[in-house]
């Protein structure tokens, strides 16, 4: 399965690890898959680990994962969105991410360190 999700209750982080490369299907079904793990309950943050990807994510795939989080993902307007990528063109399409997904609202960010991310995640402001 190229997306895998981890429910880490302690820290209320979501942790998804994205392996090889990603159809659209697979994105949306990771999505559905999260909003199952958390029951529908606000105030979960995701960690989104890309480094494993073949592909970076294309427009078209931004775009419908916020069209998602705009209809289904409530559970998580409001929250933080950590997403650690390996490659420039990836880095590149997760900041698109973070400027669509202000709508929603989620503050998405992309990092190159885990440890960075994870501060991201666990401080205020």
């Amino acid at each position: 399965m190229p997306l895998t999700e981890h429910l880490d209750r302690e820290a209320r982080v979501v942790r998804l690890v994205a392996t090889g490369e990603l159809t659209s299907a697979d994105i949306r079904d990771a999505l559905h898959r999260a909003i199952a793990l958390v029951g529908g309950e606000r105030g979960w943050n995701v960690l989104s680990d890309h480094r494993l990807l073949t592909a970076p994510a294309t427009t078209a795939q931004i775009k419908l994962t916020v069209s998602d989080l705009h209809e289904f993902g409530q559970c998580f307007h409001g929250t933080r969105w950590a997403v650690i990528t390996a490659g420039a063109a990836s880095f590149g399409m997760i900041r698109m991410l973070g400027a669509l997904a202000e709508s929603v609202p989620i503050t998405v960010r992309a990092f190159t360190e885990a440890d960075e991310a994870e501060r991201w995640l666990t401080t205020d402001g």
